[in-house]
């Protein structure tokens, strides 16, 4: 059994364990994080006192599977200094993330480090579903990756700037993707979406669409997503501080996601009605 003593450095190991774990799956590059009780001793060498640092398991998005998944380094442990760490998803075994990080010994006496991501491919940012990715074209696609970036770097007029730019681009594609999966959701009368879609500004076709959506397609408290998303480009980005617009840049992103999550699912839903009643029918034939 272990005594006092050993539980306390378990203990220890284990937080600073966690700590590394957090830093790799969520601190964006060059951002230094000092932790304790993370190297361990394995001897000296030719002279040299070497130390290790083990390479955790860690939970990231994995794009061909499309969502969180657990991911292994191919070794269980690395050297102090600068290295390349290499891992692949558990699950479909194809989607690899790879870090180059420095890590420098703070105090031999404690397993101290000071560990820093170099950079990471693919680059630090806020997960893109395949939902989005199928809906989004190609440009706005990259722009609304630079806006992920930007935003995970604590750019806030970048992120608020990328962000803003997909949907002044893509707002008729948002009233068309509304228009299709109301239709899906039974509504009837579609032709106050085909008079906002040949509005040339998206102010009017908010107007026009203000009660039009349906309850499944609105955001958490029946909230509008078309006007949520028209309400900050009404603000000039110069009148904002960066930490404003970093705040910005998030509200948009997160109600743009549910907007489109939101499309995906009614039509997903509708597929997958219509594919149960085909099947049935087929039965009762």
């Amino acid at each position: 059994m272990a005594t006092e003593e050993e539980q306390k450095a378990q203990e220890a190991k284990r937080r600073a364990f966690g700590e590394w774990t957090t830093f790799l799956e969520s601190t964006p590059p060059n951002v230094a994080k000092v932790i304790a009780n993370l190297a361990d001793y394995v001897g000296v060498s030719s002279g040299i006192t070497q130390w290790k640092v083990s390479r955790p398991r860690l939970k990231l998005h994995c794009d061909i599977d499309d969502g969180l998944r657990g991911f292994d380094d191919t070794e269980r442990s690395t050297d102090i200094g600068y290295q390349f760490l290499h891992y692949r998803c558990r699950d479909c075994g194809r989607q690899l993330k790879a870090f180059s990080v420095l890590i420098g010994l703070r105090d031999r006496d404690h397993g101290i480090v000071e560990v820093m991501k170099l950079g990471e491919y693919p680059p630090f940012a806020a997960p893109i579903s395949a939902r989005i990715a199928k809906l989004l074209g190609p440009q706005d696609l990259a722009l609304y990756r630079q806006g992920t970036r930007a935003e995970a770097q604590g750019l806030g007029i970048g992120a608020a700037t990328y962000f803003r730019r997909v949907v002044e681009n893509q707002w008729r594609l948002l009233v068309k993707e509304l228009r299709q999966a109301a239709e899906k959701l039974g509504v009837r009368d579609l032709a106050v979406y085909d008079e906002a879609s040949r509005e040339t500004q998206f102010s009017n076709a908010v107007r026009k669409l203000k009660d039009a959506i349906p309850g499944k397609l609105l955001i958490l408290d029946g909230e509008n997503p078309l006007t949520l998303l028209h309400q900050p480009l009404s603000i000039q980005l110069h009148t904002l501080s960066d930490e404003e617009c970093l705040q910005q840049a998030e509200d948009i992103r997160l109600v743009l996601t549910a907007m489109l999550e939101n499309i995906a699912d009614a039509l997903s839903d509708h597929a997958e009605l219509k594919g149960a009643v085909n099947r049935l029918k087929q039965v009762r034939s």
